[in-house]
């Protein structure tokens, strides 16, 4: 079925931006044991694109979420359901849900992870989705109009099997000068096409058939975060083409909580460590070795710099204490592997 539906998909010859409207209901569904199958209301012959938004208590964010995929463009042959995973007991998404406004063409699925954790959440995502590309995308996001059109065509272009997509941080209005100038909060971009070894779930796009090859979910053992860097890794490993689209944009709002070299300085510790956990299995007994005192006296080296650097600007200065802090969260890591306690850190998302 979904071979036949890849075949559809590379007979086409363009994407357009519009797709023929599809009478679907945006019903709220709260099953909690079973995944939606195809219904009977999804267009027969349209190929799906399932977008899944984990969330927990962000109301307000999830609302702007939700109303730029539903003004996304959608390319001709296409049809979308969103699917919203509340991950909180309480069910405070209930409301944002049962308030959306979805077009008539996009479908829209609501329902709950009692088992707390982002691991957790995207698994029972991944339950819930049934269509022939699943996409992710966080709560605190928003999703440029042609995001999902970038993402299908790389993935068509490329012959790829996961495709990322760029989010950019939008900085609080009354944030610090020098946060802004020292780019902390700027994630690398690539020229689309790029392969990637990983990569982040917070714009994402993923072919059923490598879902079905992954074997497993993501590691709930990551539960408090890593999980994707984790899965995509893995897929990686089994044979799966990672790319990069950078046309495929979202953005995200930094709180003013986070505007901070002190959350910074978390966020920058917890990727060292969720990295160097990832990939340190693969690695032998000397390598783990060599990757702990590399790792130990770059994050010293950059310490020295970024003191020095204060004389040049804070905003400089933080730059290099961020990769210092970050080399230190690997170094960390790799000893609790050579000593045989792997640790995995809170991660802050």
């Amino acid at each position: 079925m979904h071979a036949s539906n890849d075949a559809r998909l590379g007979d086409k010859t363009r994407i357009d931006s519009t797709i023929d409207a599809v009478a679907i209901e945006t019903p709220i569904c709260t099953n909690y044991g079973t995944a939606p199958a195809d219904k009977p209301e999804m267009r027969m012959g349209f190929l799906r694109v399932d977008v899944c938004i984990a969330t927990f208590k962000r109301a307000t964010l999830l609302a702007k979420t939700l109303k730029s995929l539903f003004e996304m463009d959608i390319p001709d042959g296409f049809q979308v359901q969103v699917i919203v995973l509340d991950n909180d007991r309480a069910e405070s998404a209930r409301s944002v849900v049962a308030q959306a406004e979805a077009p008539p063409h996009i479908k829209l699925i609501y329902e709950v992870e009692p088992q707390a954790g982002v691991a957790h959440a995207r698994n029972r995502a991944l339950r819930a989705s049934g269509g022939d590309y699943v996409a992710f995308v966080d709560d605190d996001e928003t999703v440029d109009k042609s995001w999902l059109v970038h993402l299908l065509k790389a993935c068509k272009e490329f012959e790829a099997d996961v495709v990322f997509g760029p989010v950019l941080s939008v900085l609080p209005p009354n944030s610090p000068t020098w946060i802004s100038q020292s780019k902390l909060f700027d994630r690398r971009r690539f020229p689309t096409g790029t392969p990637r070894s990983t990569g982040g779930a917070g714009s994402v796009l993923m072919t059923r058939r490598i879902l079905e090859r992954a074997g497993r979910d993501f590691n709930d053992a990551y539960n408090n975060g890593g999980e994707d860097t984790e899965f995509f890794f893995h897929l990686k490993k089994i044979g799966a083409k990672l790319i990069w689209c950078d046309e495929a944009i979202a953005w995200e709002d930094v709180p003013d909580e986070r505007a901070t070299i002190k959350w910074m300085a978390m966020r920058n510790y917890n990727h060292g460590r969720i990295y160097a956990r990832v990939v340190a299995p693969g690695e032998s007994f000397m390598m783990k070795v060599y990757s702990f005192i590399k790792r130990l006296m770059a994050a010293a080296l950059l310490t020295v710099t970024a003191m020095f650097a204060l004389v040049t600007g804070k905003h400089v200065a933080a730059r290099f204490a961020m990769i210092a802090v970050r080399n230190f969260g690997q170094a960390l890591e790799y000893f609790a592997v050579l000593v045989g306690r792997r640790g995995g850190g809170s991660a802050v998302l």
